[in-house]
């Protein structure tokens, strides 16, 4: 079954939380990984940003699907499968005052809506994920990715 499937019930095979840290200095325009599409399908029911800096980041977010290269060499994008730049608030859930960003609030027309109501964002067999910072860190970004595998 792949996220195209028009069956109405599946098996969710595991969920997995993966933190990835993109720490200060990294250097403009670095492609990080955020999620590495499973063998058949996976569920995205959010993406989590904590930001460390005291100004506001902006990320790419890029999805490459299976087998294609999508123009990522090195930490250079150059390709068609861009999606979206989204704008992680000053301080998003470090200070006690501003939530961490949640990808379903800042970008909602990605996702889709399952039978329950619940935001969900699909992708097929062998997608992968990126987010590219355009400018370089002057704070780390942790990203966590709310992911379940088909």
């Amino acid at each position: 079954m792949n996220a195209n499937s028009n069956q109405l019930s599946f098996l969710v095979k595991a969920g997995a939380y993966p933190c990835i840290k993109i720490p200060s200095g990294t250097i403009l325009n670095t492609i990080t990984t955020l999620f590495a599409g499973p063998a058949n399908a996976g569920l995205i029911t959010d993406i989590l940003f904590r930001n460390n800096a005291s100004v506001v980041v902006s990320l790419n977010l890029i999805i490459v699907p299976s087998g294609q290269t999508g123009g990522i060499t090195g930490t250079l994008y150059t390709g068609a499968y861009y999606i979206t730049t989204i704008q992680i608030p000053a301080n998003a859930g470090t200070n006690g005052t501003t939530p961490l960003a949640s990808l379903a609030s800042l970008v909602p027309q990605l996702f889709d809506l399952d039978l329950a109501g619940n935001r969900v964002f699909l992708t097929e067999a062998g997608d992968t994920l990126f987010v590219q910072n355009p400018a370089a860190l002057s704070a780390d970004i942790n990203i966590v990715v709310k992911a379940r595998t088909f």
